[in-house]
C-alpha cells in the first residue's frame, strides 16, 4: 500500500500513518505466531500474549489500512472488500471477548465446563476467536492487486574477473583439503576435476 499511496503523491502524514499501521501489521503477525505456538494448556500468559498482540493490533491494523484505502479510493472493490472484513473482524473479537469472558465467569463459578453446560457458551467463544484470526489473515489478499503489479528478482552474482576468482578458488581448496576441485566450466555447471 506503501508504493500505491506514493504515486498518488500522498501527505507526509499519511506516510507516516501507514508506516506505523504496517509495524501494528508486523506486531500482530508476530502474535498469531505465538497463538499457535503456545498452547493454552502449555504457556498460558505466552499464548494470551500473542491473542492480544494478535487480535487487538490486528484490529487496528485493518481499520487503519480501511481508513487510507477509503481515503484513496472511494467505494472501490478493494475498499469495500476491506470495510466488510473490518466490520466482520470487529464483530467476530467482541463476540469472542464476551463470550470468553462469560465462559471463564460461569466456568470459575462451578456451572458447568466446556464438556457439558457450558458448551454452547465454549464453542461460540471457539469458533469467534477462529474467525477473528481468520479475518485478520485474509485481510492481507485485499491487497492482491497492488502486489500482484509489483515484480521482485532474485539476487544475482556478477564475477568481474572470471579467471583469479578460479585461480583463488583452486589454490584455496587444494591447500585446505587435497580432495577433487570443482571444475566451473563457461556454462555455469560444477563439475569434479
Amino acid at each position: 500500500m506503501s508504493e500505491v499511496i506514493d504515486l498518488l503523491n500522498g501527505q507526509r502524514c499519511v506516510k507516516c500513518v501507514n508506516r506505523a499501521s504496517l509495524g501494528l501489521g508486523w506486531i500482530s503477525a508476530f502474535g498469531l505466531t505465538m497463538v499457535a505456538n503456545f498452547q493454552t494448556g502449555e504457556m498460558r500468559a505466552a499464548h494470551y500474549t500473542g491473542a492480544g498482540l494478535a487480535f487487538l493490533l490486528g484490529l487496528a491494523y485493518c481499520w487503519v489500512q480501511t481508513a487510507l484505502s477509503y481515503r484513496y479510493c472511494r467505494w472501490s472493490r478493494v475498499a469495500l472488500a476491506q470495510l466488510a472484513n473490518s466490520c466482520l473482524l470487529t464483530a467476530c473479537l467482541v463476540v469472542f471477548v464476551i463470550s470468553k469472558i462469560t465462559f471463564k465467569i460461569k466456568e470459575a463459578q462451578g456451572e458447568g465446563t466446556k464438556w457439558d453446560k457450558l458448551r454452547g457458551v465454549y464453542l461460540t467463544s471457539t469458533i469467534s476467536e477462529w474467525l477473528t484470526a481468520a479475518s485478520i489473515v485474509t485481510f492481507g489478499l485485499t491487497f492482491y492487486r497492488d502486489f500482484s503489479r509489483i515484480e521482485l528478482k532474485t539476487p544475482s552474482v556478477k564475477i568481474n574477473d572470471r579467471d583469479l576468482v578460479l585461480q583463488d578458488y583452486r589454490f584455496g581448496a587444494l591447500a585446505s583439503s587435497g580432495s577433487a576441485v570443482p571444475d566451473v566450466r563457461h556454462s555455469g555447471h560444477a563439475g569434479i576435476v
